[in-house]
């Protein structure tokens, strides 16, 4: 057998034909010749497939640890935003646009009344998180990673609307009602509702919570208001003493907005 096979390997190899014994080997047990099938192997791009799966799949191993829920990774790179560059820059700093010209009004002023103003809108926010503590409701899932804290009721929405309608107030019984009271009453009005709009296109909160906010903001500025027209301004007529305690509470509840809520601020923070 070892003779025949010796033969015909010279046979082949002088015919030219090596490479059609290359994929043969002889096996002992049984006696015959058998062909060999070699593992081919990879190409570049089978292998970059490879490592991209496996890439993929931990990527979902580690969002399904974090997060709790499956994920896919294409969906942390989506944008969450819906709003121009301009317009999410301004819902970042709207909240110190507003504080800036709350205090701007109540320097110019400087009179009871813009005191009054400031005390309500330091009580508003109080009010504010307090509800949100209470309702304790979730912000949508695109504020994940930017705003951890409950989203129900909003309170940037709550502190437009509050300042935007007292200013309106302000306005409508201050003045005479002119085109130029109305408008310009309207269009504070219209402010605050765009403001807090950014609020939801931003992905930061829902509608339902802006709404509520707003509501909230709205209908505290209307008894603000009302607590003015009706006791306090008559109050500070007879008691003009009296003004020294409302310097008083303005003083201490500046100073508690201060500490409890422009601390957490910062210029990279919604």
């Amino acid at each position: 057998m070892s003779v025949g096979l010796q033969g015909l390997s010279c046979v082949v190899i002088l015919g030219g034909g090596f490479r059609e014994l290359r994929g043969l080997s002889y096996k002992k047990s049984t006696g015959r010749i058998v062909a060999v099938r070699k593992r081919r192997s990879k190409s570049p791009r089978s292998e970059m497939a490879e490592d991209s799966e496996g890439v993929s799949q931990e990527l979902k191993t580690v969002v399904t640890n974090e997060f709790g829920t499956f994920m896919e990774y294409t969906s942390l790179k989506r944008t969450t935003s819906f709003v121009p560059p301009f317009q999410s820059r301004l819902n970042k700093i709207s909240k110190w646009l507003v504080s800036g010209a709350t205090c701007v009004v109540i320097v110019w002023k400087h009179n009871e009344h813009a005191l009054w103003a400031g005390i309500g809108a330091a009580l508003s926010g109080a009010l504010g998180k307090v509800l949100k503590r209470l309702i304790n409701g979730k912000r949508p899932d695109s504020a994940s990673g930017r705003k951890e804290d409950p989203g129900m009721p909003s309170s940037h929405a709550q502190g437009f609307m509050y300042l935007s309608t007292y200013a309106s107030l302000a306005l409508l019984t201050g003045y005479d009602w002119s085109l130029w009271t109305m408008a310009s009453a309207c269009g504070l009005i219209l402010m605050g509702a765009y403001l807090s709009w950014l609020r939801v296109a931003d992905g930061l909160h829902t509608i339902p919570q802006i709404l509520v906010g707003g509501a909230v903001g709205s209908t505290f500025a209307c008894f603000w208001m009302w607590c003015w027209q009706g006791i306090i301004k008559q109050g500070l007529e007879v008691y003009p003493t009296s003004r020294y305690f409302l310097l008083m509470a303005a003083a201490f509840a500046a100073t508690g907005y201060v500490i409890f809520s422009m601390r957490k601020w910062r210029f990279d923070q919604y």
